[in-house]
């Protein structure tokens, strides 16, 4: 495993934390079995300068600890483990 783990952390709106995040996920997706965000704004769209914000994207088999209201609709894209 190349990063026992990996922290994406910044102070500023806009300063690519999910791009990153996503982009290492990509290119590492058997090495990554948990993602979590603290989900603070959680907007669709950057609330200074309105541009649609990226999802953090997940594959089958990653654990991934996030808030209820962030859970998709459908119910068959995700199992809840607790």
């Amino acid at each position: 495993m190349p990063f026992p783990l990996l922290p994406f952390a910044g102070l500023v709106k806009n300063a690519g934390k999910t791009t990153a995040l996503n982009a290492v996920n990509t290119l590492f997706p058997d090495e990554c079995i948990g993602l979590t965000s603290i989900g603070y704004d959680g907007e669709s769209y950057d609330a200074v300068y309105h541009h649609p914000k990226p999802p953090i994207s997940v594959h089958p088999g990653q654990l991934v600890l996030t808030a209820e209201r962030f859970l998709p609709d459908r119910r068959e894209d995700y199992e809840i483990v607790e």
